[in-house]
């Protein structure tokens, strides 16, 4: 029988956060208000919610108004390592004796051949468009540390494609298997834009997102109990697939999701940026 997947695309964060606090069928109820619960923890785990021992109530205020901690911590881990440094295509500003405008005080200065200034582009290449695939959560267990390199790695490609001109797009993604009380056990995707094109970089939504545990655990267990299916109790397997994203005249970049320590962010940045 072949597995039937369920997919949804939100296009923001906000999105997420606006999903009914509630189950689509009884069994769903029950097992969202199980889930949900302040005190509830993973087999005792202490990094359930977040790596400082987190509840349900600080999930919920991160996602609305940001997570600081969590954007200092991945902004302090990206200083760490080495990020390289690409080609800049931005326009520099540079002076001469014509160009487009006049800066009248070199010529009170008797400056003339200094006196007009203007914008080129040093590098012959012109600006791109990149959008960075980042997976979601990860299997029961892994610890907040280890979710955080992941983010680092995000950020510190988005940064070193931002500061040398190009635009970017970021779009995390989760894919889960067996998710579904059905017969042919149907499997789950989801992806939310953390960042469109024509916003700005919010580290600390990309922290709340990719690095806090129990934004998956809370938001997306959430979105897995509206689609009208029976979840099992267990919420599914980690899926290793990554979904199928339209990327239009973007240049798609996948962070893999198995990215877990310093060395690992260095080794991908470092081969990854080569081929840009």
């Amino acid at each position: 029988m072949t597995n039937k997947t369920i997919r949804t695309d939100f296009g923001s964060v906000a999105e997420v956060a606006a999903l009914p606090k509630s189950g689509s069928t009884k069994k769903n109820q029950e097992l969202w208000e199980s889930v949900s619960s302040p005190d509830r923890s993973g087999s005792g785990w202490t990094e359930w919610w977040g790596p400082n021992k987190e509840v349900v109530s600080d999930v919920l205020n991160y996602s609305d108004n940001g997570w600081v901690w969590g954007a200092e911590k991945i902004e302090k881990l990206a200083d760490q390592i080495s990020i390289p440094v690409l080609e800049t295509v931005k326009r520099k500003l540079t002076r001469g004796p014509e160009g487009d405008y006049l800066d009248i005080h070199q010529v009170y200065r008797g400056n003339i051949s200094n006196a007009w200034t203007k914008k080129r582009r040093t590098s012959t290449r012109g600006p791109k468009r990149f959008q960075l695939v980042t997976k979601l959560g990860a299997n029961c267990g892994t610890s907040g540390e280890k979710l955080f390199w992941r983010g680092v790695a995000c950020l510190a490609l988005a940064k070193a494609i931002i500061e040398a001109g190009h635009a970017v797009e970021i779009i995390a993604y989760s894919t889960t298997k067996s998710c579904f009380i059905t017969g042919n056990q149907d499997h789950e995707m989801v992806t939310i834009n953390v960042k469109p094109f024509n916003m700005a970089l919010d580290m600390e939504s990309l922290a709340t997102t990719t690095c806090l545990s129990g934004f998956y655990r809370y938001y997306l267990f959430l979105a897995r109990l509206q689609h009208g299916l029976d979840v099992s109790q267990g919420f599914g397997r980690d899926g290793h697939d990554v979904p199928e994203i339209e990327s239009g005249s973007a240049k798609q970049i996948v962070v893999p999701g198995e990215i877990q320590s310093k060395l690992e962010v260095e080794e991908y940045l470092k081969n990854i940026t080569e081929d840009l």
